[in-house]
This record gives C-alpha cells, sequence and structure tokens, in this order.
C-alpha cells in the first residue's frame, strides 16, 4: 500500500509539473493578448510548477531510496515551497473566482484593468503565503508528512489550520457562494432578457402600418438608433458583442476553481483523519488527487485559450505555393 500511494502520487506530480511548466512555455512563446485574466493564470501556473517539481524531486528521492523523507535542510526546504506555493494557489484560485464574477456582473469594468494593477494584484496573492511559509520555517514546524513531501507538523493541531486549512475553507466556502451568487445572477439576467424580447414581440404584432405617418417614423426610428450607438460607445453593456465575447473568455475561468474543490476534498479529509490523531492508508491514497490540481488547470488553460491552434499557427507547416501561383 505504501508502494502504492507513493507511485500514485508521483505520477500526479510529474503530471502536473509537466502540465503547468507547459503553460508557462506557452506564455513565452505564444504572443497572447495581455489581459488581467492572463496575469491570474500565469500566477496559478508558477504556484502549481513549483508545488509540483519539489513534489516530484522528493518522491523521486522516496521511491529510489525505498525509505521516507529524513530530516534536516532539504526538508525544511522542501516544505517551505509546498506552503508557499499551496497556499498561492489557494488565493489565485479565489482571486480568478473573484474577477469572474466582477466580470460578469459588472459590465462597465471588464476593461479597466491595467497591466499595472494586475501585476499588483498577482504580487498581493503572494504576500500572505509568503508569511505564513517564512513563520513555520523560522518555528522548524517543517517535517516529514503522509505523502511525498515534507509540510507543518501535525502538534499540535491548531498549526495548520492557522497557517493553511483555515484560508483553504474560507477559500472554497467563499468560491461556492460567488458562484452560487452568479448562478442566480444570470438566472435573473436572461429571464429579463426573454421578457423583453417577449414584450418586443407583442408590440410588433399590435403594429398597424400608417403610411401617413411612416416618414416621422423611419425618422425616430434613426434617432432612437442613433442614441442606442452613442449609449454603446460610452459604456460596455450586457448585449455589446465584445462584452459578451469577453465575459465568455472568463466565465470559462469558473473551471479552475471547480476542479481545484473537488481534487483537493480527498486531501483536506487526510488531514482531518490525522487530526484526530488516526491515520488511513486509505485517505492518504485518496489524497494523492491534490497533486493532479496542476495537470487539471494545464487542461483548462489548453481548452479555453485553443492553445493547438496557437502553435499549430505559430509552429505549423505552411502550405507551399503552387509552380503557377505566380503566373498572372
Amino acid at each position: 500500500m505504501r508502494l502504492a500511494i507513493c507511485v500514485t502520487t508521483l505520477i500526479g506530480s510529474l503530471l502536473s509539473a509537466l502540465g503547468s511548466g507547459f503553460i508557462c512555455l506557452c506564455y513565452l512563446l505564444l504572443p497572447l493578448k495581455p489581459h488581467f485574466r492572463h496575469r491570474l493564470i500565469q500566477s496559478l501556473a508558477i504556484a502549481d510548477f513549483l508545488n509540483a517539481t519539489s513534489n516530484a524531486a522528493s518522491g523521486i528521492y522516496i521511491l529510489a531510496r525505498d525509505r521516507e523523507l529524513p530530516e534536516g535542510i532539504a526538508c525544511r526546504m522542501n516544505g517551505l515551497v509546498t506552503q508557499i506555493t499551496v497556499q498561492a494557489t489557494d488565493l489565485s484560485i479565489l482571486a480568478i473566482a473573484i474577477v469572474t464574477v466582477w466580470v460578469v456582473t459588472n459590465p462597465g469594468t471588464f476593461g479597466a484593468w491595467s497591466t499595472r494593477k494586475a501585476v499588483l494584484a498577482v504580487c498581493f496573492i503572494w504576500v500572505l503565503p509568503f508569511i505564513t511559509g517564512f513563520t513555520a520555517l523560522g518555528k522548524d514546524w517543517y517535517h516529514p508528512v503522509s505523502g511525498n513531501w515534507c509540510w507543518i507538523q501535525k502538534k499540535p493541531v491548531y498549526l495548520r489550520y492557522a497557517l493553511t486549512h483555515g484560508w483553504r475553507f474560507f477559500v472554497i466556502i467563499s468560491v461556492i457562494v460567488m458562484y452560487t451568487y452568479l448562478h442566480f445572477f444570470l438566472r435573473s439576467h436572461y429571464k429579463e432578457l426573454r421578457d423583453a424580447a417577449g414584450d418586443l414581440h407583442a408590440d410588433a404584432g399590435a403594429l398597424t402600418v400608417d403610411l401617413s405617418n411612416s416618414h416621422s417614423a423611419d425618422e425616430k426610428y434613426e434617432n432612437d438608433e442613433n442614441d442606442k450607438r452613442k449609449t454603446h460607445t460610452q459604456k460596455p453593456s450586457h448585449r455589446d458583442p465584445d462584452y459578451g465575447g469577453e465575459v465568455k473568455k472568463v466565465f470559462l475561468m469558473r473551471a479552475y476553481p471547480f476542479f481545484y474543490v473537488i481534487l483537493l476534498i480527498p486531501g483536506i479529509a487526510n488531514r482531518m483523519v490525522e487530526a484526530s490523531g488516526r491515520s488511513s492508508k486509505v485517505t492518504q491514497l485518496l489524497q494523492a488527487s491534490t497533486q493532479f490540481v496542476g495537470l487539471a488547470n494545464a487542461i483548462t488553460y489548453g481548452w479555453n485559450e485553443k492553445i493547438l491552434g496557437e502553435l499549430r499557427e505559430r509552429f505549423g507547416r505552411r502550405p507551399k505555393p503552387s509552380p503557377g501561383s505566380h503566373i498572372v
């Protein structure tokens, strides 16, 4: 069972390292449009990559030596990286959820985020992880734990909850609340649109043709259309094509928190079992799901941003012109 836990966890770490590393590489190679959502995804990818790489290295050590991780400086550094990157992932997921709700419910502000503001937001995400990470390092709280890595010691129980799990519960609950609110907001919004469309059809059916007033009606229609164009140019609305496209892209970001919550639940369950003073090989094996978060994020990113098409367009072979193509 111990070997199965180690191997399964290591596979997850390696796949997540490759997946998140692929995201980072794409941002270096592909000319993606600069947008604040990409800053958040970059932050998430960096956290995933560092965490998965560190855990893969310690997992390979355990498998190669057939022994648990020893105490020492390497264990403390592994624990530090684990704490910082895990919490940075948590807060990046929270930021993605906040941005998703904000953009969908506030159409007038989706283009107002400058690159500077986005970078500052990302830096703010990493402040708390560094504080909790180095606090635990200074107190010598990093030791080998169940899994292929070192982390905060089990006793006293409140340490893990004060530095990590308490914040994680806050993130998970906040994500669930925000997406529940977003669900009802969209239901209400589209109900209003359907009602408005129904009123338009009813008005159209009640219209009668009056040739004597057609000229004045046309003038009124043109004036109304001009007013509408002016309004649209002043402030984006829920009916603007640009807004709709932007919301569609941002709305797809909800997949990041969804997979995050699903894959993290077994790990939380295992830590709660350990907090009770017991241990379970079954929950330790299920805890391996947490190591697939980076892979899930990479798949979500590739799907949402149509990365295969971008790579094919940039690096694919272009068709050679036929010999007669230059003949006019």
